[in-house]
């Protein structure tokens, strides 16, 4: 099996945090594969638009002669559709660009570090979203959410606020409607499509 997956890590948000390393390897590619999304990222090249590793398996078998450029959101390493890849088409992997993560942003906007930080991806129904918030809440002091949208951030207030500590709430990031704010109806309004929020037990 020849090794034509190149999976480029291209940031959040704007096009802006890509790597010099990814739009190298981009611009090397015969095709170029990844969600809807991603597709801004592309131009003079054909894009197939993939939203599950099958499908992204078929385009594989049918382009096996080509070098296949897969695009993912943040950085392949953190919450990221490259572990599909990696365990589906390993044999398949010729090289990985890493990018920058919604929290390594995060951070560098808030100017603090993340050494302490524990990080999770919140994908499970409200009930058990609040039972896991809960327990974590108990026992760690610095925690970081990504959440699929707003939706979750409101089910998860009522966990949140029987929990003495600080929030903050990132929405939309590198893009033009990014806010990050301490004001929880502040980033309801907003409408943010793509949220995270950090929790500090001691402020």
């Amino acid at each position: 099996m020849s090794r034509n997956i190149y999976i480029i890590s291209v940031g959040i948000g704007e096009p802006d945090l890509i790597t010099l390393k990814g739009k190298r390897i981009l611009e090397e590619m015969d095709i170029i594969a990844g969600f809807p999304m991603l597709k801004d990222f592309v131009e003079g090249k054909p894009f197939y638009e993939i939203k599950t590793i099958e499908e992204l398996e078929e385009l594989v078998k049918h382009h096996f002669d080509k070098k296949i450029g897969v695009l993912v959101s943040g950085d392949a390493g953190f919450f990221s559709f490259a572990k599909k890849i990696y365990e589906k088409l390993s044999d398949s992997i010729a090289d990985v660009t890493p990018g920058v993560s919604t929290f390594q942003y995060a951070f560098a906007k808030i100017r603090q570090t993340y050494e302490d930080v524990k990080f999770y991806s919140f994908h499970a129904r409200c009930q058990e979203m609040q039972d896991i918030l809960k327990g974590l809440m108990e026992n760690e002091n610095k925690l970081f959410f990504l959440l699929k949208d707003l939706n979750q951030l409101q089910a998860l207030w009522d966990t949140i606020k029987y929990h003495p500590g600080k929030c903050t709430y990132f929405g939309d990031l590198n893009t033009k409607n990014e806010i990050i704010t301490e004001d929880l109806d502040e980033i309801l309004l907003r409408g943010c499509k793509k949220i995270a929020f950090l929790w500090r037990k001691n402020g």
